[in-house]
């Protein structure tokens, strides 16, 4: 990719990402609604799953009112020279119709309390699902969930995680009666009870023949994709999450763990491995790019805020059109006037509630990159950070005259790394703004008024 931004990739990595390299649909909530996909081939080949002995559920998954379904043809043109340039040939009329695929998506799969009390007490497994979505996923060619759960006995729960998931290994069997073929586990409860749970959960999926995406044993497994065969179609499939909560959750080359995408780079390269062996049409399926360009929407010089936590929602606000003005990072600071006080719990919460912002408003202001937002921190912590920063600014409202100012962003240069160090509500304390300039922070007047601090 050199350079250039592919923004088509960019955008698929929010929340859990699970790739079907054929188009897809999703069905959201186990009890509210579906979504299913229907794909046509033209071979007439048995369905099955490259790798595994056993064929998948038989039977088109019955039309209900409400399901979408997509359907793509497989054939050949009766006169491929007259197709005009960069159009797909359409099948002749003496093509045989072909065997369609089916495709079913599930969102979060919880066996809750409330689920497995329905089950033992409401007759088995329709005590849980209705009969009518139960036939479209047992019928369905592949059936994929997101299993928000380890399956294990082992582990500790996650420290100052307010919910955590899981179920004994034997409970697979609800997931075999559910006509369940595909999990991803790259989402935000898949290590609740840590990497042995996560090993516990591979082993009781292999034995029970459901195959898995989005973590492993180690990095290489984590990755690895799931290609399934479905009548004649490779359809490739590769889970990963940009929604963890602490990044000992990563799979590396010696640790279980997940895949993640804070850095796209590595999903992106595996999502292009698998366009040289999946098969699709009349050629090889290919994750489509909707838009290449320059990253011509950055700033020259990289833009630290250094944001006092202000009152309320107000950092939301700041973290949006800071993010939409160009910052590269930014850094919430508690001061000695700070009024809000987050403890380790509330501040991470918030950070993740913060991130989801600047990633909206990146995507919004057509961002090249996704700012970062810092850790929580207190001053000494945030002027320890800033120590690599070319220039450093700190606006007080005791400064006099714009000369210095007008002077000192005279000085900066392309490619400069700029801090620029906020108050909240009532600035800084004195010994604050000494501490700071002691630093190498250089006060300046932003004028005669007195801003707010989401307006400065």
């Amino acid at each position: 990719m050199g350079n250039r931004h592919r923004a088509a990739f960019v955008a698929a990595f929010l929340g859990i990402f699970l790739i079907g390299i054929l188009g897809f649909k999703v069905w959201h909530g186990m009890g509210s609604s579906y979504e299913t996909v229907e794909t046509l081939s033209g071979q007439e080949k048995g369905a099955g799953l490259v790798g595994e002995a056993t064929e998948a559920p038989e039977g088109e998954g019955a039309s209900a009112g409400g399901t979408a379904s997509a359907e793509a043809s497989q054939g050949e043109s009766a006169d491929v020279s007259e197709t005009p340039a960069g159009e797909t040939a359409l099948p002749s009329e003496e093509s045989p119709v072909p065997e369609p695929v089916t495709l079913v998506f599930a969102g979060d799969v919880l066996l809750s309390d409330h689920v497995l009390n329905a089950y033992e007490t409401g007759g088995g497994i329709t005590g849980v699902v209705g009969q009518g979505f139960l036939d479209e996923m047992q019928g369905a060619d592949l059936f994929v969930v997101n299993e928000e759960f380890p399956f294990s006995s082992r582990g500790e729960a996650a420290p100052d995680k307010q919910y955590t998931f899981r179920l004994p290994p034997e409970r697979v069997s609800i997931f075999k009666e559910m006509g369940i073929d595909l999990v991803t586990l790259a989402n935000n409860h898949a290590l609740d009870f840590g990497t042995d749970a996560l090993v516990d959960t591979l082993d009781t999926l292999d034995q029970a023949g459901i195959l898995h995406v989005g973590a492993g044993r180690n990095l290489d497994e984590a990755k690895e994709p799931v290609i399934a065969e479905l009548k004649g179609m490779k359809i490739g499939f590769i889970g990963a999450s940009r929604v963890i909560p602490e990044t000992s959750w990563n799979a590396t080359s010696t640790k279980p763990g997940m895949l993640v995408t804070y850095d796209p780079a590595l999903t992106v390269q595996e999502i292009e491995k698998l366009d040289e062996v999946c098969d699709y049409v009349e050629g090889r399926a290919r994750l489509e790019i909707l838009e290449e360009r320059e990253l011509d929407t950055e700033l020259p010089s990289q833009i630290w805020l250094f944001q006092g936590l202000p009152k309320g929602d107000k950092m939301e606000l700041i973290i949006q059109k800071a993010v939409e003005l160009g910052a590269y990072a930014i850094v919430p600071v508690a001061t000695k006037r700070s009024v809000v006080r987050l403890d380790e719990k509330k501040a991470a919460a918030k950070k993740r509630r913060w991130e989801a912002i600047a990633e909206s408003a990146a995507k919004q202001a057509g961002r090249g990159i996704i700012p970062k937002i810092g850790d929580v921190t207190d001053l000494a912590g945030a002027l320890k950070m800033a120590e690599g920063l070319t220039d450093k600014f700190l606006p007080y409202e005791n400064e006099a005259g714009m000369a210095g100012t007008e002077a000192a962003v005279a000085r900066v240069c392309p490619g400069d790394r700029i801090g620029v160090l906020i108050g909240p509500e009532g600035g800084f304390e004195l010994a604050e703004v000494e501490m700071a300039r002691a630093a190498g922070w250089q006060t300046i007047s932003l004028g005669r008024r007195i801003l707010r601090t989401e307006t400065a």
